[in-house]
């Protein structure tokens, strides 16, 4: 059955939870910053800050706890163990404060409108992603989100709003109510919803559905998973029996809405080339109504574009023909013809290729015509 996503922030320790040492005495802790959590249990003891102080002073403590360079120096080695002291107080357990002030009020507030992971903040943050190793995006998706709380971006969706208002116990637990009627998530695909904000007058919220693996990740489904959970939290925590669209305006005030999906690759977009399509045709439509105004109003243009109409181009038709003068007959268009008026045209032009034969011929027609006239003159005198 489908749960709420853990994202990596949530999946250590926090001041909200109550740690649970393992018994085994060989497990041993890595800790590089100070932690601040709910209770600590060790062994079925629980410890107080001042315990866990003493506690880590101590050859025991040394084994069950490896402290990081930030939070401790190194000491002289004692029975060739290295030591390492805390610099300063490395746990906090935040119970004891609790039983000490009895916030019951503050504690009625967190429960009503929640509160931030204390990982999301530094050091804590960087200290756990040091941990943590990133999966190549580029290949399944464009414009990945960054959720807060999770160390590497995801391909997934994300959605951050703000709420006056907004009981987050509630929130919660209807969001985690939607996901197990799921019954089936899309592959590897996960619905997380935090509050981000510590103490500000208009909580902020974020919903995030990610996928464990970019492979997974479907964006129509992923985005819809989004809207679906958000419409339910708009719903459900201000009057269960009324549409989102009936319900009061100063109750149902959901602002500063910010989704984000990601971009799904080897697909085609249909919005995307709608779009263009849509682009191409407005601006083809803006310029025909350019140039139908100007064509009105402009009387040069108007003469320009009749001329380009009206022009024909035509090639003329040539026939080559093979004749004792070896001449190439060039004919023109009948619309040449109606427009010169004449019945028919023909015009010759000698090929160059072939001068050598035509004047060969005119020399020869020159030599009979001199023989005719001396012919003729011998005979007149004759």
């Amino acid at each position: 059955m489908p749960s709420l996503l853990r994202l990596d922030a949530e999946r250590v320790p926090s001041e909200e939870d109550r740690v649970l040492f393992p018994d085994d005495a060989t497990s041993k802790v890595f800790i590089d910053v100070p932690a601040r959590v709910k209770s600590f249990n060790i062994s079925g003891q629980s410890l107080t800050s001042l315990d866990l102080w003493h506690l880590l002073r101590t050859v025991e403590g040394q084994f069950r706890f490896r402290m990081g360079e930030r939070i401790s120096m190194a000491v002289n080695s004692v029975d060739q163990l290295q030591y390492r002291w805390p610099i300063d107080t490395v746990f906090t357990v935040t119970d004891d404060d609790e039983k000490q002030n009895e916030q019951q009020p503050r504690k009625q507030r967190v429960e009503f409108f929640g509160r931030p992971n204390s990982n999301f903040a530094e050091p804590q943050f960087s200290s756990l992603c040091g941990f943590v190793q990133c999966v190549p995006t580029e290949p399944y998706c464009a414009r990945p989100v960054q959720a807060v709380g999770q160390c590497c971006p995801h391909c997934g969706a994300m959605l951050r709003f703000r709420k006056s208002a907004l009981n987050f116990t509630k929130a919660f637990a209807v969001v985690d109510q939607f996901i197990r009627a799921q019954m089936a998530l899309p592959r590897g695909a996960g619905v997380s919803f935090v509050r981000l904000d510590r103490d500000d007058f208009h909580p902020l919220y974020q919903i995030s559905v990610l996928s464990n693996h970019p492979a997974n990740f479907d964006e129509s489904e992923y985005c819809s998973i989004m809207w679906s959970v958000f419409r339910k939290i708009q719903q459900r925590t201000i009057n269960d029996h009324l549409p989102i669209e009936y319900q009061p305006m100063d109750s149902a005030e959901f602002f500063d809405i910010r989704p984000k999906c990601s971009i799904q690759l080897g697909i085609l977009h249909w919005k995307t080339v709608f779009k263009a399509f849509g682009f191409v045709l407005l601006v083809g439509i803006v310029l025909g109504l350019m140039t139908y105004s100007y064509y009105r109003h402009s009387p040069s243009f108007r003469l320009f574009v009749h001329e380009l109409l009206s022009r024909q181009h035509r090639t003329m038709q040539v026939t080559w023909r093979r004749t004792h003068d070896e001449r190439v007959e060039v004919i023109r268009e009948e619309i040449e013809e109606q427009k010169g008026g004449g019945a028919s045209f023909l015009a010759e032009f000698a090929n160059r290729a072939f001068s050598w034969k035509m004047e060969k011929k005119d020399y020869d027609d020159e030599a009979k015509e001199e023989a005719a006239d001396v012919s003729s003159q011998k005979e007149a005198l004759g």
